[in-house]
């Protein structure tokens, strides 16, 4: 990829995520920040050793980011039922009702 397209994508996508996670505190836009500038890294050396650790680097950070994302789904799933349990929990009669289970007519035609 030409050197200059990569710098504009990676700073709109660093800018990007890094608004995402000011907005939402989600950790894998957070890693995504750290991770996309260090892309711009390959164009520093061609030296082997460099090079290996960079690639290591990156596979780390695409299974952070991975994994963060996955975790994230199963947390907004908890609070969902969270939410349809206390919601359901709100319909449900309190005691008063329990203990007195005749309704006026008045109460019936509401």
């Amino acid at each position: 990829m030409n050197f200059w397209v990569h710098l504009i994508l990676a700073i709109l996508f660093t800018v990007y995520f890094g608004f995402r996670f000011v907005k939402d505190k989600y950790l894998y836009e957070l890693l995504f920040v750290i991770w996309i500038p260090s892309t711009l890294l390959t164009y520093l050396s061609r030296n082997a050793t460099f090079t290996l650790c960079l690639g290591l680097f990156q596979i780390v950070m695409f299974i952070l980011v991975i994994y963060f994302m996955f975790r994230r789904r199963g947390d907004r799933r908890m609070k969902t039922l969270q939410m349809l349990s206390e919601m359901a929990a709100d319909k449900l009669p309190n005691n008063e009702e329990l203990e007195n289970p005749q309704k006026t007519e008045k109460e019936i035609d509401e």
